[in-house]
């Protein structure tokens, strides 16, 4: 393919797909019109008629619309000269509504002299100078509309002079509309809080503040440098760190002890930075934003927990009321509801705020749906949520309300809306499943956007499964500093099973060898293979067709070998494809067999699928799994028919974009949460700091049967035996609770 980048003025532009756009241009070099196609990953706008852009890409050739430049880089740039700037004036739409004509526009430059004149007036914002020219309210609006497009223009060319990335482009665009160019040559490592933290990104930053002259130790960089330290730090999941950590990690980046004691000095007496003692007297730091959003929480949770009891239901009545709900629900299920679950739900009408634990096959979802009946009974609002759309579902299946249940971005931003679904007024019941993965900055969310309400919330969940993907840690702090029940009584049924054993054992830390899987369709396995795509694809493929199983994997990144993509991919072709590339060997795909193309992922009748975006007018959320029944091909226009649970979904190739649909024969262990399956292989053959005990726990109880560990016994007994995720997160929240006031 070939390779170019060039400039071009904007003739034409369609909106593709999220954010996508296909437009044309006419090269300023050549004057040859160009057809270029951007996806939303690199382009940081939609290019408007009239502009200069600058782009790159390589050449394409379409077997209708002739040949396309499939862009990797582009944005918009300076006039190439200021004989350009009459053809911008008159095509731009900025610059259309308002009296401004090509007569006006003509006028304008013959009058002050010159197009670089009429530029340098309006950068400066002097529409008197040209009011003796055209009427002066044209003039006014003018340069007002002037001013943002050369912001813009002046602050592209100085990111892509820099070669900074799309994403920094994009958040610094959207940010910063006046004299951004200024700002980021007066401190431009304050880059460093647009973007994912990354090595890359420093080093460019240290680049651009070595041309504009800072010196090593100027408060800058000092003060950049320990930001830039919490950030990363932050996107490991640690809100704070260790005064000593901290220190040496500056160290590494400044190269002096000096100057990363007077870095963290600096930041904390500007305030860009601040400390904290922990109940052991270290001194921890973290960035402003960290210690705001964990003090809101604390606050938060501590009004909840330490308020005086007072409700406007009569809980007098709920011990009768209880035992009324378990006689029916005896006659029914044929058992009782055991006297842990019984107080259970008695503490979620007692207590303003509390948490309920417990491991697989004590009956969590059982109290779920006792607390939402028992809501009912005393008339009051009830609302479920989980995480993930797919611990949603399971809810809603559980208790039978799917009208009452949300996933918690969902509810929050019902509750934002004002939707009438959500009814506030009175007391209310909010009950948050899987809440160990609910992070503190989701959290403080939540409890914002219903703080005044009159509610009683419960966190449900087990602090031995999976901790946040995001930053911080909420839920494994609360267990036992508020008012806690922990259910530990399991069915005998439950009880006796091998994974529930295992389980038991992986919470404490606790390894021992696995037989060797030979067949058998209960239990718990292991089969060995080497840190290779090949060798452990070929692992899995022994045991699919004679045990049919959801593979789960700690790594979404193409960097690991047991990454999802290339499992599903090699899983899609092993049990699902059509064809085979005879002569390079490869995986390939019939064109007569009906599939859905996106990007580099087909869809085909009988794969499993995973939804990783939240639709809420379809209803459909991150996590929600289903199964594609046909794919349909009307006239050109390709859909997929899906089946989540009950429902059908007729979905066109944008629906499928939108959702970000993914194939699902492996999901990753996060993904996996909430869901249950009979038979799961989990991968364990890579090394990595995802692969703990807490993934280990949550991956082997996905399974009511079967589980087969594949990859390397000492990676996995290496898992088990370290601390899990949870207990090595460095954070700030402390909630300040009145013990002695608990009920």
């Amino acid at each position: 393919m070939e390779m170019m980048s060039t400039n071009i003025q904007i003739t034409s532009v369609d909106i593709g797909t999220f954010g996508g756009a296909i437009f044309s241009g006419l090269d300023i070099k050549t004057n040859l019109k160009i057809k270029c196609i951007a996806s939303y990953k690199i382009l940081t706008r939609t290019p408007e008629y009239g502009e200069f852009w600058y782009v790159k890409g390589s050449m394409v050739a379409h077997p209708e619309y002739g040949d396309q430049l499939k862009l990797s880089k582009c944005s918009i740039t300076d006039l190439p000269s200021p004989r350009y700037l009459s053809s911008l004036l008159i095509r731009h739409p900025q610059f259309r509504g308002f009296g401004l004509g090509k007569a006006k526009v003509k006028k304008l430059i013959k009058k002050v002299g010159s197009e670089l004149l009429l530029i340098e007036l309006l950068d400066q914002g002097k529409y008197l100078h040209l009011a003796d020219y055209v009427a002066e309210p044209i003039c006014k609006v003018l340069c007002e509309r002037w001013k943002p497009l050369q912001n813009e223009m002046a602050l592209a060319r100085f990111l892509t002079e820099n070669e900074l990335s799309s994403i920094i482009i994009k958040q610094i665009t959207r940010i910063c509309r006046d004299n951004a160019v200024e700002k980021l040559e007066s401190n431009p490592y304050a880059l460093l809080a647009f973007a994912p933290t990354s090595p890359k990104l420093w080093r460019t930053v240290e680049t651009i503040s070595l041309k504009l002259g800072f010196r090593r130790d100027s408060q800058e960089r000092l003060v950049g440098a320990i930001e830039h330290t919490l950030y990363t730090a932050l996107r490991s999941g640690d809100t704070a760190l260790p005064g000593d950590e901290l220190l040496a990690r500056a160290y590494k980046l400044l190269g002096s002890k000096i100057n990363a004691q007077n870095g963290i000095e600096a930041a904390c007496k500007i305030r860009a930075i601040c400390s904290f003692k922990t109940e052991t007297n270290d001194i921890m730091f973290q960035t402003i934003g960290a210690a705001l959003i964990e003090a809101n929480v604390e606050d938060m949770v501590s009004e909840l927990a330490n308020s005086p009891f007072q409700t406007d239901f009569a809980t007098q009545q709920l011990p009768e009321i209880i035992d009324k709900y378990n006689y029916l629900f005896e006659e029914e299920q044929g058992y009782p509801l055991t006297e842990e679950q019984k107080a259970a739900v008695r503490m979620v009408f007692e207590e303003k705020i509390s948490v309920i634990t417990g491991f697989g096959g004590t009956g969590k979802t059982t109290v779920l749906k006792a607390v939402a009946d028992v809501a009912e009974l005393l008339d009051l609002n009830i609302y479920l949520m989980a995480l993930a759309g797919k611990a949603k579902d399971r809810i809603e299946q559980a208790t039978g309300r799917d009208d009452s249940c949300y996933t918690i971005h969902g509810f929050v931003k019902a509750v934002k809306e004002k939707s009438d679904f959500i009814e506030l007024n009175g007391t209310s019941i909010i009950v948050i499943d899987e809440a160990s993965m609910v992070d503190i900055s989701l959290a403080n969310r939540l409890l914002r956007q219903i703080k005044n309400k009159n509610y009683h919330i419960v966190f449900v969940g087990d602090p031995a499964q999976l901790s946040p993907v995001g930053f911080g840690i909420f839920f494994h702090i609360l267990v036992d500093k508020i008012k806690t029940i922990k259910l530990t009584e399991v069915h005998r049924q439950a009880a006796q099973s091998p994974v529930h054993q295992m389980a038991m054992k992986i919470r404490e830390g606790i390894d021992y060898p696995l037989p060797l899987w030979n067949g058998e369709s209960e239990g718990v396995y292991f089969l060995s293979c080497q840190a290779d795509q090949k060798d452990i694809i070929n692992v899995i493929n022994s045991i699919m067709p004679h045990q049919h199983c959801q593979i789960i994997t700690p790594h979404s990144s193409y960097l690991a070998a047991d990454n999802t993509h290339s499992i599903n991919k090699a899983m899609q072709f092993l049990l699902n494809a059509s064809s085979k590339d005879v002569e390079s060997g490869g995986i390939g795909y019939d064109n007569d067999t009906p599939h859905l193309r996106m990007a580099d992922t087909y869809l085909l009748e009988k794969d499993p699928i995973i939804v990783t975006n939240n639709n809420y007018e379809k209803g459909l959320y991150n996590g929600n799994t289903g199964i594609v029944t046909e794919v349909v091909n009307n006239e050109g226009m390709v859909f997929a028919r899906i089946r989540f649970g009950s429902k059908v979904y007729l979905l066109t190739k944008d629906d499928c974009f939108e959702l970000g649909i993914e194939l699902a024969y492996a999901t990753t262990i996060h993904k996996s949460q909430g869901s249950e399956y009979d038979a799961v292989i989990v991968c364990c053959a890579v090394p990595s700091k995802l692969l703990e005990r807490s993934m280990v726990y949550t991956a082997l109880t996905r399974s009511k049967k079967l589980t087969i560990f594949v990859g390397s016994q000492e990676l996995l007994s290496k898992a088990i035996a370290g601390l899990p995720r949870a207990a090595t997160i460095n954070h700030g929240f402390q909630p300040k609770l009145n013990i002695s006031s608990m009920r």
